[in-house]
């Protein structure tokens, strides 16, 4: 998870575990960089290589899962300061929803694909952010009940803020968590091509 965290961050963390370090500092296009943690968290919690190597430490297993991630797509026709303000209130709502913290990297376009394509990057812990630490781990997203509800919650509220947003730039478009299916649109949904057809 700290190579990860790394990439993500295009930063250089050193992997306590290994003894690795991860320089991605050199990576093009992180367009900016956050961690957002709960107000009692310990200020540690802000430190992204200091955060993510306790995520590692935190677990024995050798199956464990040490994050999780969310990638929000962002309008690229919004201001930098409205797509990072976009990233930020989704992260705080992860901390809110679920006690942990969450390190943000929002990426610009690749230099060989859409021009379009600014996304955020979003990693969470696995476990809740306490004033002592790292605490039990949060299971709602794991469960076969409650899992799939939650990710259509996140689907429901990153919809929710980008749509604000958009109102407040007074643009006429809007985005839509929902399939063609759920919506009552007759149309089969596109491929995704990936970079090579670009």
């Amino acid at each position: 998870v700290v190579a990860a965290a790394a990439y993500r961050l295009g930063e250089c963390l050193h992997d306590e575990r290994y003894q690795t370090v991860h320089d991605y500092t050199r990576r093009r296009g992180v367009e900016c960089t956050f961690t957002v943690a709960p107000r009692d968290a310990p200020e540690w919690a802000h430190n992204a290589a200091v955060l993510w190597n306790a995520a590692e430490r935190a677990e024995t297993r050798k199956n464990s899962t040490l994050a999780r991630e969310v990638e929000l797509a962002l309008p690229s026709f919004l201001e930098p300061a409205d797509r990072e303000h976009m990233a930020e209130q989704f992260a705080e709502a992860l901390v809110e929803r679920y006690g942990v913290a969450v390190s943000v990297a929002i990426h610009k376009p690749g230099r060989h694909g859409d021009d379009r394509n600014y996304h955020a990057h979003i990693l969470f812990t696995t476990r809740e952010m306490t004033p002592e630490g790292l605490g039990k781990k949060t299971r709602v997203l794991d469960d076969r009940k409650t899992g799939p509800q939650e990710v259509t919650i996140l689907r429901e509220l990153a919809a929710d803020i980008i749509n604000e947003h958009l109102a407040a730039a007074n643009a006429d478009i809007r985005v839509d968590h929902r399939s063609f299916k759920e919506r009552g649109i007759d149309r089969e949904p596109t491929t995704h091509l990936g970079p090579a057809a670009a």
